[in-house]
């Protein structure tokens, strides 16, 4: 039982009605796996995505609302 995660599950379910997250490499196709924060945000900023989370630290792109109808 992982507290901090458990408690992230049931944040989403609250707010989306789906308490499901997925989990896997941070990477966009054909590109290395991202390693460092930097890498993170290079890669976030030059995606499509509008939300990152780093630890507990919440990246939302300009425009967008912390929550935005995720």
């Amino acid at each position: 039982h992982n507290p901090r995660w458990y408690d992230l599950m049931l944040e989403l379910e609250k707010l989306t009605g789906n308490g499901v997250s997925l989990n896997t490499s941070l990477n966009r196709r054909g590109e290395p796996m991202i390693c460092s924060p930097t890498d993170a945000l290079n890669m976030f900023y030059g995606s499509d995505l509008q939300y990152l989370i780093m630890e507990d630290i919440l990246v939302v792109k300009e425009g967008k609302g912390w929550y935005d109808g995720v």
